[in-house]
Parts: C-alpha cells; sequence; structure tokens
C-alpha cells in the first residue's frame, strides 16, 4: 500500500528484478516514478502482458486518486495510470463493471479490465468510491482486495 504500491510499479517496471514474478497487485500506489518524463518508455517491463490488478479509494486523500500534491511529491492520476498499463500490455478497450452498495447514493465501486493477447482480464483496476488511504475489507468498503488479489494471483502464475 502506498509506497509499497509504488515500489511494486517499480518492479514490474523493471526486467531484472521484475521477471521473478508473474503478477502485481498494488493498492493505493503511490507511483511518483510514472511522472517521470516519459513515463511509459521508462518502464520496461520483463514480459507483456504483464498481469496488474489495482485497488484505489476515490476518497484517498493522501494519494489522490485524481491525482496531484501528495505528501511527498506529485502522483499521476490512477485511471490514466491503469491506463498506461492496458497499453503497454498491448490490451484492448476496457469493459467497466458498476457495483452499489444497497441504499446508498455514493458508495460502491467501478471494476474495470483489458483483456490483452487473448488473455481475459489481464489488468484490473478497482475503483471504490467511498475508501479513503485504507487497505480495502469488507469491513471498510464493497471490496475485499486480499481475497481478489489471491484469485488473481492463483489465475496468473508461472
Amino acid at each position: 500500500m502506498s509506497n509499497g504500491g509504488g515500489f511494486t510499479n517499480t518492479l514490474a517496471c523493471s526486467p531484472t528484478p521484475g521477471i521473478h514474478f508473474a503478477a502485481f497487485a498494488p493498492v493505493s500506489g503511490a507511483f511518483y516514478d510514472d511522472l517521470l518524463p516519459p513515463a511509459t518508455s521508462q518502464c520496461k517491463p520483463a514480459f507483456s502482458p504483464l498481469p496488474m490488478l489495482e485497488f484505489h479509494g476515490q476518497a484517498d486523500k493522501t494519494i489522490p486518486y485524481f491525482g496531484g500534491r501528495s505528501a511527498h511529491g506529485d502522483v499521476p492520476s490512477v485511471p490514466g495510470w491503469v491506463e498506461r498499463w492496458a497499453r503497454r500490455d498491448g490490451c484492448g478497450e476496457p469493459v467497466a463493471r458498476f457495483e452499489k452498495v444497497e441504499g446508498s447514493e455514493e458508495e460502491g465501486y467501478k471494476q474495470e479490465s483489458w483483456s490483452c493477447g487473448g488473455v481475459e482480464a489481464v489488468v484490473q483496476h478497482y475503483n471504490i468510491s467511498a475508501l479513503g488511504h485504507r487497505w480495502p475489507t469488507l469491513k471498510n468498503s464493497p471490496v475485499d482486495a486480499s481475497g481478489r488479489i489471491i484469485e488473481f494471483f492463483n489465475r496468473h502464475h508461472k
């Protein structure tokens, strides 16, 4: 989470250490290095398509969902960051699914997934509307990140 999520991105973009991992799943990542120009050319994944699953709360004030200034520097918008991963992986257009929490107009989440190279849902993103800078669990979110990460890693392994 946070800087750890940013480090996950750094590993995924680095061919030597990245080759040891089959998939990546940052949560509320601080993707500072994704703003270094030109961001897409500095990222050299070990293989493609590289499975990436990302969770982020839209109400996150520590690492703002739509980018901008954080306590330690500027961060890119999360939607832009995920779209760059989908382009790197040669994916098509995303398929989006919206889920609302029963009885609430604001709470819910949007899940987007991209299929790449004939493989479904290689890149996935969860935008959790009312979640701040926290790990998504069923106690604070309509999505359990841990369970979905385990399922994702079980689908994408070496």
